[in-house]
């Protein structure tokens, strides 16, 4: 269920609990994974050959996915976090929004290869699939963040909510499948249409908050539930000058080489 009241500036105490917009975390992840599924998902690799593009092309498409969203999640994420940290609300869910409207956008403009236009070929499917690792790379930690303000006090049940990602990921590949083989690879294009409407709507629809459990209030001037857990004297750094440090760590040089390896052999 969802509910969301106007966008408002950030303020102290249950006020503040009261006003953060909630989307059930677990709708958010069968979301996640069904458009995941129907657009950048397995099924990718069959939606280019039918459209001409050869192993050696889809490669350079793949790699630079894998590429483009280590740095692009870093860089948006940290955003959205300033966002917070300036006392926005619903900047999570304004994000989540952007992410999904945007990729849906992306994916589909391929079907002007389809109708025939007359356009570079790879410039529009690299220009779409760069673009939505853009788009889309930050919706999942963006969604786990917002999961873990939702619960507070009651993290134990991340698991429980993250299960349906699971659940959606193994029912929409499976559907699809067979769909791709009656109608053809086209029939992305509806599943990403309908499941990027669907979500952008109902993030912005309005029903009743006794569908989610909130946590407990605070006392007026107690902690955000946003406020980031930072080490001892790092309350004035900036999330830009701690991105910095982060990238310039040797050691994490090794660690994306082995994200980026294993976006690889995902995709």
């Amino acid at each position: 269920a969802v509910f969301v009241l106007p966008a408002r500036r950030c303020v102290p105490g249950p006020a503040l609990r009261a006003h953060i917009a909630v989307m059930r975390p677990r709708w958010m992840y069968f979301a996640y994974f069904s458009f995941r599924a129907v657009s950048i998902g397995r099924f990718s690799s069959v939606f280019y050959l039918d459209r001409g593009v050869d192993p050696s092309e889809m490669g350079v498409l793949f790699s630079g996915d894998a590429l483009i969203s280590i740095v692009a999640t870093g860089f948006l994420t940290t955003r959205v976090d300033k966002q917070l940290a300036d006392g926005i609300l619903h900047a999570r869910e304004n994000a989540i929004r952007m992410c999904f409207a945007l990729s849906t956008v992306a994916f589909c403009s391929q079907c002007v290869i389809d109708l025939g236009f007359a356009v570079p070929r790879s410039l529009v499917l690299m220009g779409s699939r760069w673009f939505n690792a853009v788009a889309f790379s930050p919706c999942m930690p963006i969604i786990d963040a917002h999961t873990l303000s939702i619960l507070s006090g009651d993290r134990g049940r991340f698991g429980e909510e993250r299960l349906y990602g699971a659940v959606s990921w193994a029912v929409v590949n499976m559907a699809l499948g067979v769909l791709m083989d009656i109608f053809g690879t086209w029939i992305m294009y509806i599943g990403t249409l309908a499941f990027g409407c669907a979500t952008v709507v109902m993030m912005g629809a309005v029903s009743s908050p006794g569908h989610m459990q909130l946590p407990k209030s605070i006392p007026d001037g107690g902690e955000s539930p946003t406020t980031a857990k930072r080490g001892v004297g790092s309350a004035n750094v900036s999330g830009r000058e701690l991105l910095l440090k982060y990238l310039r760590s040797p050691q994490i040089f090794s660690f994306l080489f082995a994200i980026f390896c294993l976006g690889l052999d995902e995709e």
